[in-house]
């Protein structure tokens, strides 16, 4: 097996199974296992010769919260000792929090890649949260008539707007509000998410 020899496989299956968190499981047949174990065997089965490059495809489909958890952990240990790791996900707010590094495919083409952090600071858009005492859905009828909003929506206690612009921007859509009588308490940048910057920059097509 990957050219192991006995004392040394011995020993390397059990320290891949006490990472993947199997150890206690081991005499169990995979077949009687549920979803989430089998994708952690898969795991210790891919870094049982410790490679310096793993490449995971969905490697977070079929578990459960507490699972997830537990494999971005392992992840990290692994990244830790030197390991490039590559990762194929859907699951964005899990790339969010594994990744240093993402690149965002679609039809074959890379549409943006760097430091999630850098990404993140060429969103085209930005979305704002506004919390006030004047009627919410009222300020967001006056959001959304105005030129450099994209969109408005009332929220439990606030209202949220992606806008054209930046810093500048917000600082003339809270002129205007104060203008026409709204009375804000607080007016925020929020954070774009990775899901926030797949939406801005791709198109949805699918062929």
């Amino acid at each position: 097996m990957y050219r192991l020899s006995g004392a040394e496989r011995v020993r390397r299956v059990e320290e891949v199974l006490r990472l993947v968190g199997m150890w206690s499981r081991r005499d169990d047949s995979v077949h009687k296992l549920s979803g989430g174990m089998k994708q952690r065997v898969s795991l210790a089965r891919a870094i049982i010769h410790n490679p310096m490059v793993l490449i995971l495809d969905e490697p977070a489909a079929g578990l459960d919260p507490r699972a997830r958890i537990e494999l971005r952990e392992t992840l990290k240990v692994l990244a830790a000792k030197g390991k490039a790791i590559f990762i194929s996900s859907h699951i964005l707010s899990e790339l969010a929090e594994m990744c240093d590094n993402v690149v965002i495919i679609e039809k074959g083409k890379i549409l943006k890649a760097g430091g999630i952090g850098q990404i993140s600071q060429q969103k085209n858009n930005v979305s704002i949260m506004i919390r006030s005492t004047s009627d919410l859905e009222q300020i967001r009828v006056f959001l959304q008539k105005q030129d450099t909003v994209i969109n408005a929506k009332v929220l439990p206690g606030c209202v949220a707007a992606e806008i054209k612009g930046d810093e500048k921007v917000s600082g003339k859509i809270l002129t205007a509000l104060i203008q026409e009588g709204f009375e804000i308490i607080e007016i925020k940048h929020m954070k774009s998410t990775l899901e926030d910057i797949f939406m801005d920059i791709t198109k949805g097509e699918v062929a």
